[in-house]
């Protein structure tokens, strides 16, 4: 009996191993759920930021998600997962439906866990289309995070760092919650698994998840909004909120990176007579905030303490683009707005990437559209469209 079940187990093992390879050699697997070939944080030594696998559906040419690759276009969104349109098809990212609403041709740069580092790496590819504007899609949450580890990590930036008497030491302070997990993705099987099994399920079980969690949830961090039209839950808000304070030294320096990043890509917009402009994307806490308020929910106040630390970076990023003449938009009250409509606009997990609206385009594409495209000119930038 513990023979056969030894050699059951040998059996089951060798058969893996076979399925490994026979996936490797016939199949573009491994990938990850976006389709990254590696770790999207690592960048190759032309600085080139990684692209995603052109084999996947709905990826061109040159590694992004676009329809096809083009040699020019009106517009150039260049942003991470919220612009690459996470949760939605490819035609309901705010991207795409922005050059629907313009009658625009519009070219999509954004791709998950990207940071600032890669938005000014990927100025120039987006200047080779020739477009009359360049958007950059800025979720600070994310944004201001992943700029600090790709600083630690990669070593032309640690060169760039130096140049620019930027102290690498307070990056390291500035996020050190970090955990280290097993990434099945990295292996075709767990990738094959997740990408052609997993991800098609997952948002028919999101409602599931969030009841488990709500049946689940004793004492822990986890935030559950039981909401008859929005319900949602809202995951660890401490790493989050101390990452947007500004008054801690580290995401100051990271700040001042930031800022740094987008004088140098206004310069390349400007020299090539483009418009350039910047989209502040929202957390989802943020969103939420008013709608929570106005129905008299009972929050802790990490929540609060997040979302005015964010409400800070807001206010100080916009007072720089308005010292530097870069155009903005914030597209919070439009996402807000949106929360009062009959659609659900978050899945009911911790997901922070808003879903399809019948009722509304995304509310980033109509922040873009009233806020450029209204033909009214402001701080000598022309409109766009």
């Amino acid at each position: 009996m513990r023979y056969n079940i030894i050699l059951l187990i040998i059996s089951f093992c060798f058969g893996l191993i076979i399925l490994e390879f026979g996936l490797r050699y016939f199949t573009v697997f491994p990938i990850n759920p976006l389709g990254f070939t590696s770790n999207i944080n690592i960048m190759k030594s032309d600085k080139i930021p990684i692209r995603i696998n052109p084999k996947l559906k709905g990826i061109d040419s040159n590694g992004f998600r676009n329809p096809k690759a083009l040699k020019s276009a009106d517009i150039v969104a260049v942003g991470d997962s919220h612009t690459y349109g996470n949760n939605v098809t490819s035609e309901y990212s705010w991207p795409s439906q922005l050059g629907v609403m313009a009658n625009k041709t519009i070219y999509n740069l954004g791709i998950g866990s990207y940071s600032v580092f890669h938005y000014y790496y990927l100025m120039d590819e987006a200047i080779k289309l020739n477009p009359k504007r360049i958007i950059i899609g800025l979720f600070l949450v994310n944004d201001m995070k992943y700029t600090c580890q790709l600083l630690i990590d990669v070593y032309d930036l640690k060169s760039w760092a130096r140049e620019n008497d930027i102290d690498i030491e307070l990056c390291r302070k500035y996020d050190n919650n970090k955990t280290v997990q097993l990434d099945f993705n990295r292996t075709a099987l767990g990738s094959f698994v997740d990408y052609m099994i997993w991800q098609p399920i997952e948002l028919k079980l999101d409602y599931f998840k969030y009841k488990f969690a709500k049946k689940e949830n004793k004492g822990n961090d986890v935030i559950i909004i039981d909401d008859e039209k929005q319900p949602t839950m809202f995951g660890s808000v401490v790493n989050i909120s101390k990452n947007l304070d500004l008054k801690r030294p580290e995401a100051r320096t990271v700040f001042e990176i930031t800022k740094k990043l987008f004088i140098e890509m206004k310069k390349k917009a400007d020299k090539n007579n483009i418009n350039f402009s910047v989209l502040i994307i929202p957390s989802k806490e943020r969103a939420y905030h008013d709608y929570l308020l106005n129905k008299a929910y009972k929050l802790p106040d990490g929540f609060y303490q997040l979302v005015e630390n964010e409400r800070n970076a807001v206010r100080e990023f916009s007072m720089f683009f308005n010292e530097t003449g870069i155009r903005y938009a914030d597209a919070q009250p439009y996402v807000a707005n949106a929360l009062y409509g009959p659609d659900k606009v978050f899945k009911s997990s911790d997901d922070g990437h808003a879903l399809v609206s019948r009722s509304h385009r995304p509310a980033c594409c109509l922040t873009i559209y009233r806020a450029f495209g209204s033909g009214t000119k402001k701080a000598g930038i022309r409109p766009a469209f």
